[in-house]
């Protein structure tokens, strides 16, 4: 349960003097508590600290700080065109702690504000290169991301070990149930369903017609997932193909990034096609597989 509150400051400027185009993504550099998005947002208040943040958010509540037709002072020099999330934790922090149950549950209440956002301003759920946010095309950030573009600070938040691919994932499952594609029951099937946009996601030819290819490439999506698992049974080249990123051979972050993108594709399609997946979240659990199968299945109808 999300509980969503609201405490102004004075600590921003009225309006936007561009488009809004970035999303900022922060640590509080404060403790991992109950009450720590209340009382940041609380020290927001202060004028004699000279910063603040749209959102505050810890593992069970979000704190509005700032409204979103308002600039927060929170990362120079986007300010202007940027939304901004705090998020309770460090920049210090290591993966493992990052994937802890407190963080989990902040990060995945940081993702539904972001979402509400994407929707609201048509922003991409992509972690913007320096070159992209160089040109101010629209994405997310970090503060660390724009301070190495513009020098502006010496912020390095949310570190270097911030879960990207993991929050956009959440981000995509937001935003796919606030476009109204909630997870429901499997709906009887009238005839053979249309698997065109899971072929789209699976690189294959796109004729909603299951085949060899279509098959062999969601197995080949199953298995990459399997490789957080630390099982690649599959040649790393070609899983990169069926991903859609370079084929080097190299199995590094960018393959996993997109291949979390290309599962967030699969599971939406099986949603299009009645199948629920489970939350589209870029992971290949149980439910997906399951859904998966039933999809295939009807296909070969």
């Amino acid at each position: 349960m999300v509980t969503t509150s609201t405490n102004l400051t004075t600590n921003r400027y009225i309006g936007h003097a561009e488009p809004v185009s970035l999303i900022g993504i922060h640590t509080m550099e404060a403790p991992e508590d109950a009450a720590t998005a209340e009382n940041v947002a609380n020290y927001f208040k202060n004028p004699a600290v000279q910063a603040s943040a749209h959102w505050c958010v810890d593992d069970n509540s979000r704190v509005r700080c700032v409204d979103d037709a308002d600039s927060a002072w929170a990362m120079p020099p986007t300010n202007n065109y940027s939304l901004n999330i705090e998020i309770a934790g460090y920049a210090s922090q290591t993966a493992a702690e990052w994937s802890d149950t407190y963080s989990k549950a902040a990060l995945d209440i940081a993702a539904l504000c972001a979402a509400e956002w994407c929707l609201k301003y048509g922003i991409p759920v992509r972690h913007l290169t320096d070159a992209q946010i160089a040109n101010k095309e629209k994405g997310f950030a970090g503060h660390i991301d724009v301070n190495r573009v513009f020098h502006a600070s010496d912020h390095t938040d949310p570190g270097a070990n911030f879960p990207w691919p993991y929050f956009l994932g959440l981000v995509n499952g937001h935003l796919a149930l606030l476009k109204g594609k909630p997870v429901t029951a499997p709906t009887a099937q009238s005839g053979k369903p249309n698997c065109t946009a899971l072929q789209k996601a699976v690189r294959t030819t796109q004729d909603n017609a299951w085949g060899t290819n279509t098959d062999k490439n969601c197995s080949a999506v199953y298995e990459a997932t399997d490789y957080y698992g630390n099982k690649f049974p599959f040649d790393v080249v070609f899983a990169q193909y069926v991903v859609g990123t370079q084929q080097d051979g190299a199995w590094g972050p960018n393959s996993k990034s997109a291949l979390r993108a290309t599962v967030a594709n699969m599971q939406e399609a099986l949603h299009a096609m009645g199948f629920p997946p489970g939350f589209i979240d870029g992971v290949w659990g149980a439910n997906t597989d399951k859904a998966y199968k039933a999809a295939r299945a009807a296909c070969h109808i």
